[in-house]
């Protein structure tokens, strides 16, 4: 008796297909994490550009106390720097001045509520100078100003 053998011959199309939906998922999968990276880069970009324009935006309220408190003391020396503490404390760039002030709000430290830090920390000193400036004494400015931001 002869008996013949069939082999089965299997369709390679099943492998085909689960090696498509394989590359598939890979593909998902690393598409995913450079999306999710690229997001993420983009919020860290944006966190930090906020972070540098408020900070300029601070930097400017103190240029613009600074001026004012050189001009005050010029005109009137120390005196005229006290008179006018309450004045500095309101004192910062506007939506006046620039509409581009109008996204900012300036808050003072202390109590929270609108303008900015101001105080006389010490008072100013005559003091007898040291090194170079034997017999010399001078006035020295006491280091007052306290710049805050929120």
């Amino acid at each position: 008796m002869k008996t013949s053998s069939h082999r089965l011959q299997r369709s390679s199309g099943g492998y085909a297909l689960l090696l498509v939906l394989v590359f598939l998922g890979i593909s998902t999968m690393l598409l995913t994490t450079i999306m999710n990276w690229t997001s993420e880069t983009a919020r860290l970009t944006d966190r930090q550009n906020e972070y540098y324009t408020t900070a300029d935006a601070a930097e400017a309220a103190t240029e613009k106390i600074l001026t004012h408190i050189s001009a005050d003391y010029l005109a009137g020396g120390e005196q005229g720097v006290i008179n006018n503490l309450n004045a500095y404390k309101t004192t910062y760039p506007l939506a006046a001045d620039d509409a581009y002030w109008g996204n900012y709000k300036f808050s003072n430290a202390s109590d929270g509520s609108q303008g900015v830090f101001v105080v006389r920390a010490t008072n100013w000193q005559y003091t007898v100078l040291t090194a170079n400036t034997r017999g010399c004494s001078a006035t020295r400015p006491p280091t007052a100003f306290s710049p805050t931001r929120n």
